[in-house]
């Protein structure tokens, strides 16, 4: 029996460590992740037919690529310019507390399913993977008492935190979506920084999204909620200064191409890359 099932977001964290696993063997990556393989490997999903060659250029590859860049070096900025505190919200199979090499100062805390942070924690431990940091994954709702779950842990709303939300928000409702940010909020100090990854209006009539909404729900998993269509207004209202840039632009800055069915244009944007500062 295998920790995971084919249609659940646990299998979704697999694929995406599948293709972070790819990048990492081609010449000159974007992100590096010597972890993501065994993470695949443990999982007894077949991912075997998922080859390089065939994701180079596919929308949902380049996609992962460009967030993970993206998130991996502003988390990597954010811990240069003195944040010791780190929360990962739906954290799935990520491993950036392990190969971004976070100083043994810094505190890491994770929120998702049990099932996951379990299977994570005991591949780590069967792969001999060291963890410089002080980690501490913890299952969680996010849309229940996470915040209770995190402070029991010994999170402290006092210190400037960086917090990641990666692949999640776009799988909440509008109204899940604000009280997890106003919770964020709620919790941040000034200086706080929020890093954050989000669909787009433009989404909402791109044909590919659509379709891997449908998919995704047909399959019996997690279909697609919500979108921001204006990052910078959005978050400036709960106490945040903003930077957003489309996934779009970022990878043509990096030297790739997300193929879209629409051309972006000002107010269909098809998804935001978002890095925040607490006021």
């Amino acid at each position: 029996m295998t920790d995971f099932e084919v249609g659940n977001i646990a299998a979704t964290a697999v694929l995406t460590a599948k293709m972070r696993a790819l990048e990492t063997g081609r010449p000159e990556p974007l992100i590096s992740d010597p972890y993501a393989a065994c993470l695949v490997e443990h999982s007894g999903l077949d991912m075997a037919s998922v080859q390089l060659e065939q994701m180079t250029g596919q929308r949902l590859f380049e996609s992962n690529i460009v967030r993970t860049h993206f998130l991996d070096t502003s988390l990597q900025a954010a811990i240069a310019g003195g944040v010791t505190q780190v929360v990962i919200l739906g954290s799935g199979l990520d491993t950036r507390v392990a190969r971004l090499e976070l100083p043994s100062q810094c505190v890491v805390f994770e929120i998702d399913q049990a099932n996951v942070i379990a299977y994570k924690k005991r591949v780590y431990s069967e792969e001999g993977v060291v963890v410089p940091a002080d980690w501490r994954p913890r299952s969680g709702d996010l849309e229940g008492d996470w915040i209770g779950d995190l402070t029991t842990a010994g999170f402290d709303p006092e210190v400037a935190t960086a917090w990641v939300i990666e692949g999640v928000l776009f799988y909440f409702s509008d109204d899940v979506v604000a009280k997890l940010i106003q919770t964020v909020s709620d919790y941040s100090a000034q200086g706080s920084q929020l890093l954050a990854v989000h669909f787009g209006a433009g989404a909402l009539v791109e044909a590919q999204t659509r379709e891997m909404a449908a998919a995704a729900t047909n399959a019996g998993g997690y279909g697609f909620k919500s979108i921001v269509a204006e990052p910078v207004g959005w978050l400036d209202e709960y106490g945040w200064d903003v930077e957003a840039e489309t996934f779009g632009s970022a990878a043509q800055r990096l030297g790739r191409t997300i193929p879209y069915d629409i051309e972006e244009t000002p107010g269909q944007e098809i998804a935001w890359l978002i890095k925040a500062v607490k006021r």
